[in-house]
């Protein structure tokens, strides 16, 4: 099990985050998980897709509203914002994913 935690980046409304990955174990279903709150015990969105797909994108944008995912093979997610927080700090990542890069524009 792999997982990762950045907290040293702020994510606010009007902002908009991208994250490169790929999954370890391509050949099986694989799981994982994205996170996102205020810290470990705070969550505004926990994000637990399953699929094999090799390498994907994930976009996030962050709207007054809460949240809008975009997953590569066009799915769509809306998430409210259930915190009512303007500024998230804390994100994760967990299980079979090896994340490339997290951008927020």
């Amino acid at each position: 099990m792999m997982g990762m935690e950045v907290r040293q980046m702020s994510f606010k409304v009007g902002q908009i985050m991208t994250i490169l990955s790929f999954l370890f174990y391509v050949f099986v279903h694989c799981s994982f998980s994205v996170n996102i709150g205020i810290d470990e015990n705070s969550l505004a969105v926990h994000l637990n897709p399953h699929f094999n797909w090799e390498g994907w994108q994930l976009i996030i944008q962050f709207t007054e509203a809460g949240f809008v995912m975009n997953l590569c093979g066009g799915s769509r997610f809306d998430f409210p914002n259930l915190l009512g927080v303007k500024k998230y700090t804390f994100f994760s990542f967990t299980e079979d994913v090896h994340i490339i890069r997290v951008e927020v524009k």
